[in-house]
């Protein structure tokens, strides 16, 4: 399914319901092209998961667990020093664009 400025804001207003107010607790890269951000909010944690990858970008809710390498690459612990215990404040989409802007 294509990823358009419709789409896009209807999950940002899910993405907003389920994560406003919430505090970044744990940030991991199973995969080369895949983040996932736990996420604390309302007495819940939720996974994000956000991927690059051209065929296929995504970002959503998962439940599934994904299997993490044994050391983590450099940019998930750059990501870690930055991001961890982040508070997110918004969760936007500019102007019906292609891009979701995390506040923290």
């Amino acid at each position: 399914m294509a990823l358009d400025g419709i789409t896009i804001s209807n999950i940002v207003n899910e993405l907003n319901n389920k994560l406003l107010p919430g505090r970044i607790e744990k940030i991991n890269q199973p995969e080369k092209d895949k983040i996932i951000l736990s996420i604390r909010s309302n007495g819940k944690t939720q996974k994000l998961m956000l991927t690059c990858l051209a065929s296929s970008p995504r970002i959503t809710i998962i439940n599934s667990p994904f299997i993490n390498p044994a050391s983590a690459p450099m940019f998930c612990m750059t990501l870690r020093k930055h991001l961890k215990s982040a508070k997110i404040s918004k969760i936007t989409q500019p102007s019906l664009e292609r891009i979701v802007e995390i506040h923290l």
